[in-house]
């Protein structure tokens, strides 16, 4: 299941306390970690969804949920090795994806198409790809879907980008689904921002959070 919030509304100090102080301590913990205000509180958007994903589907309470890192920084359940997550953030938007098998996500504003980013993260035929685009907001959607792919592929293989990008090759089989090292990859696009998803199970629906029910406490 995937849940989304993208309301361009930026939580000030006050909202981000009253969500944070309803976290379990594992989470309070992960949140106190970063530094960088923006990062913070789309970091407390993000676990908002987790903790609201884990009640709602799974019927979990909240001090149940216990949060690990595992070998390469990929957080995991501890205790609950049936329940996967993963989760992403972009410019005030936040994404979680929970379920029954490993999984991997990113949320990406559209970006805007530099030559040399492309040849920092394509492979050839991702690059012809690029350079078969008709237009510069063709190349911007193009050059966005491709690193959202191979980043949502990493994150499910949990080891974050720690290869060269430019050796992974994404196939695109049809316009909201590809391919890359035998995983598939499904993107949805709202508004000026590219969602992928990298999951063997089906992801057919995106459960929308809107800012007052992401204030209201599960």
């Amino acid at each position: 299941m995937i849940y989304l919030y993208e309301d361009s509304r930026q939580l000030i100090d006050s909202e981000a306390f009253f969500l944070y102080s309803a976290f379990p301590e594992a989470i309070r913990q992960r949140i106190d970690e970063i530094k960088n205000r923006e990062r913070k509180m789309e970091r407390v958007i993000c676990y908002t969804l987790l903790v609201r994903a884990l009640c709602e589907e799974y019927g979990l309470k909240k001090e149940e949920i216990r949060i690990e890192n595992g070998k390469y920084g990929k957080p995991f359940l501890t205790g609950m090795p049936e329940i996967f997550f993963n989760l992403s953030h972009s410019d005030s938007r936040a994404v979680c994806v929970t379920g029954r098998q490993e999984n991997g996500i990113d949320l990406q504003k559209r970006i805007s198409f530099q030559e040399k980013l492309k040849q920092r993260i394509c492979c050839d035929s991702e690059k012809k790809r690029i350079d078969c685009c008709h237009s510069e907001e063709e190349k911007d959607w193009m050059i966005t879907k491709i690193w959202t792919a191979k980043e949502a592929y990493l994150k499910k293989k949990g080891t974050g980008i720690r290869e060269d990008l430019r050796l992974l090759e994404t196939e695109e089989k049809k316009e909201n689904f590809w391919y890359l090292n035998g995983e598939t990859i499904k993107f949805w696009k709202r508004g000026q921002f590219i969602l992928a998803v990298c999951s063997e199970e089906e992801m057919k629906t995106i459960k929308t959070v809107e800012f007052d029910r992401l204030m209201r406490q599960v």
